[in-house]
């Protein structure tokens, strides 16, 4: 009859020998592999798959002997594993609270003999440390290479981070930059816009004042005619009426007959003062060019019956208070915020049926698209002089 093994306690356990814990080890192992799910505790199944060095000692075989003094089928399991051992039977003994029998005096040699049970046992835990030392060892290396591995992707996950930081700082300022940048695009618009809008402003200011100019002058002229005796004018001299000028398009530009095809009764005259006086009397001071051109004027008025009007730019312009030089030829001066050309495209646009005596060619252009005339200079000489 076979002695039952009692459920050890946890200190009788923690006790025993390196070479009865192995073995025993060994065979709780063996018998955790082959029970049932249900009959296994969540801790069991994590002290099952440690290797076999990690169950040597400290907490992992405190926690298997609490589980095997418990009992159950996981110390029955072991016990029935434990007796099928030949090389268990002293591990048996010790558990069932016996002494440690005396070990047997070695049999003599007889020839070729086998190793006994416990050198064959001893020599397989040997192989079995070893095995457990290099697998340590290669899981430690592993957990080493892994540390580093995990220390290199740590280092260069900072350097990353680092440089995603002075990135974000960099375009932070950046963004400042360009912030500020349409702050003072936006400001020197605005700036510019109110400047234009100013010199818009001043600009109408200008001509409402001319065009006001323009109406006192004529209102003076009209009293000064009204306030002379009205002696009858002095005959001219006779002369053969000038014959109906043809129509300026069937003739050629450029030539004395289509400038004096141009010179109608009554039509409006302006000519670009200081670019005629320039071109045919520039030897002279320019007090002289204006009163050459104006008398010149004045005998257009009266040859051909126009109303003749001479603008100057506003160089050496006539003092306040002084008398016009022209009671028949209207000068004009423009300002000095203002060209002649201006003055002249000014008054193009705000009459009808105008000619333009003069050679600037971006002049001619623009009294052409104000729905002007224009004649050069030369021609314009040619058949007044």
């Amino acid at each position: 009859m076979t002695t039952a093994v009692p459920v050890p306690t946890v200190d009788l356990l923690l006790s025993l020998s390196s070479d009865h814990w192995a073995t025993l080890q060994r065979h709780v192992r063996a018998v955790m592999h082959e029970l049932e799910p249900p009959e296994l505790t969540p801790r069991l199944v994590q002290l099952r798959a440690l290797p076999a060095g990690r169950l040597v000692g400290g907490r992992a075989r405190r926690d298997l002997s609490e589980a095997l003094a418990q009992g159950g089928a996981l110390w029955t399991a072991a016990v029935g594993a434990l007796r099928h051992d030949p090389a268990a039977g002293e591990l048996v003994e010790v558990l069932r609270g016996s002494e440690q029998p005396e070990p047997a005096p070695a049999p003599p040699p007889q020839g070729d003999v086998a190793p006994d049970a416990a050198s064959d046992a001893l020599r397989r835990r040997v192989r079995e440390v070893l095995e457990e030392r290099d697998d340590a060892r290669r899981r430690f290396e592993g957990a080493e290479a892994r540390a580093r591995a995990a220390g290199e992707r740590v280092a260069a996950g900072t350097a990353e981070l680092d440089a995603a930081n002075a990135r974000i700082a960099e375009l932070e300022d950046e963004l400042r930059s360009a912030d500020e940048r349409h702050r003072q695009a936006v400001d020197r618009e605005r700036r510019r816009a109110q400047s234009e809008i100013d010199a818009l402003t001043d600009e109408l200011r200008r001509h409402r004042r001319l065009a006001e100019e323009r109406r006192a002058r004529s209102r003076r002229r009209a009293e000064q005619d009204a306030a002379e005796p009205t002696s009858p004018p002095p005959t001219p001299p006779r002369r053969t009426p000038p014959r109906t000028p043809p129509d300026p398009a069937t003739l050629r530009a450029g030539t004395t007959e289509h400038a004096q095809a141009h010179l109608r009764r009554d039509r409006r005259v302006i000519v670009d003062g200081y670019n005629v006086t320039r071109q045919h009397r520039g030897d002279v001071p320019l007090a002289d060019q204006r009163a050459w051109l104006v008398k010149l004027l004045e005998q257009a008025v009266s040859r051909y019956g126009i109303r003749a009007t001479v603008v100057f730019d506003a160089e050496e312009a006539l003092p306040p208070g002084s008398t016009a030089p022209s009671r028949i030829v209207t000068v004009v001066f423009a300002s000095r915020t203002a060209t002649a050309d201006d003055e002249i495209v000014f008054e193009v646009e705000a009459a009808e049926d105008v000619l333009v005596i003069t050679d600037d060619r971006e002049l001619r252009e623009r009294v052409g698209a104000a729905g002007g005339d224009s004649v050069g200079t030369l021609p314009f000489l040619s058949a007044v002089q």
